[in-house]
């Protein structure tokens, strides 16, 4: 009999390890065991995908820094709108007004110059042909950088069991080697363990001059990589 765990997995932006790399130990004792991490992933195309825009203004008050920064983040989010997203797909994720401070003259020390707002509002696309058309639009309306491109994958079930059954095999491969190499075989299964994914690869694009482009930025998905890790269990069967 078998143990299986829930199996968990995250869309995040850092590019995989090697999906070959495996842990594997043969544990002596009463009850010899052979244990193998095993590792599988598989791609799946986004289907949706979320912008987040930046407004920074300064002001010789925080209240001006505040102002100044409301009207800007105005005319973004209206632009917005009048592409056609809803309420639901727009949401403000970060907002704060502090202290501005700057190298002085004389590169000895940093000083206060004023204050600075900075505002961050995220927008949520379905339709990937629009981006580079979006992110045109909401920085000609004055936001100052696109600090965010994440693409998404909504239905991950058939990426995840083609890599889920990519570990299980690798797992048992290096079992039955391990288990070979000192001079046994492998027993029944044990017990089979889900782990955390390693990561999942998707894209990240910043900066202001990314987008900078006339005839309009050109922004290509990038493949959503669902990556899964199990800790798989046999006994030891001696060929002695």
């Amino acid at each position: 009999m078998h143990r299986v765990m829930a199996l968990s997995i995250f869309l995040g932006l850092a590019a995989p390890p090697s999906p070959h790399a495996q842990a594997a130990s043969v544990i002596a004792g009463p009850d010899p065991r052979v244990e193998v991490t095993g590792h599988g992933e598989s791609r799946v195309s986004p289907d949706g995908v979320n912008v987040t825009f930046s407004v920074e203004t300064k002001g010789s008050t925080a209240a001006a820094a505040a102002g100044g920064n409301a009207r800007v983040q105005e005319r973004v989010v209206d632009t917005l709108r009048a592409l056609g997203f809803t309420e639901k797909q727009i949401s403000t994720i970060s907002y704060n007004v502090a202290p501005n401070y700057e190298a002085s003259p004389d590169g000895r020390g940093r000083s206060q110059r004023g204050y600075i707002a900075r505002n961050a509002v995220r927008v949520e696309l379905t339709q990937l042909d629009r981006i580079g058309a979006v992110i045109d639009a909401a920085l000609a309306r004055g936001a100052t950088g696109v600090s965010n491109v994440q693409f998404k994958a909504s239905n991950t079930a058939e990426a995840r069991a083609i890599a889920l059954q990519q570990a299980a095999g690798r797992a048992r491969a290096e079992a039955l080697v391990l288990a070979k190499a000192f001079g046994g075989t492998l027993g029944p299964l044990l017990e089979v363990t889900t782990l955390v994914p390693d990561h999942v690869a998707g894209a990240r694009l910043m900066s202001h001059e990314a987008y900078s482009s006339v005839e309009g930025t050109p922004i290509s998905p990038s493949e959503i990589v669902v990556a899964v890790s199990i800790v798989a269990r046999w006994r030891f069967v001696s060929g002695q």
